[in-house]
């Protein structure tokens, strides 16, 4: 039996409880965007806009960057050209970009 090698780039938690329509579904997805697109360019004021004070990043070697690290150091955000596809449970959104074995989660 073979072990198959996932990776977790990212966990994200927001700021306030959010509720969510389908009209407020693009809206999310363009906020996921615009957070990934300010990490990708190492800009922290508008970085930390999308963190809350508990947010957790997991790399893929598993290891755990409190908010502070992440705003200090950026790291590598996987799959970031990919499409996100968006699941909703009550007032918690999970966002997922995923391809091959490398899989992305950021929670709203």
């Amino acid at each position: 039996m073979s072990a198959r090698r996932h990776s977790l780039s990212s966990y994200c938690s927001c700021s306030a409880p959010l509720r969510f329509s389908r009209t407020t579904l693009s809206s999310l997805l363009q906020a996921d965007k615009s957070f990934v697109q300010a990490l990708l360019q190492k800009d922290a004021a508008s970085a930390a806009n999308f963190l809350s004070a508990d947010f957790t990043w997991i790399d893929s070697a598993g290891k755990r960057y409190a908010r502070e690290k992440v705003l200090e150091y950026f790291p590598a955000v996987g799959n970031a050209d990919v499409d996100a596809q968006v699941s909703v449970y009550g007032n918690t959104a999970v966002v997922r970009a995923n391809r091959g074995k490398v899989n992305v989660l950021r929670v709203w």
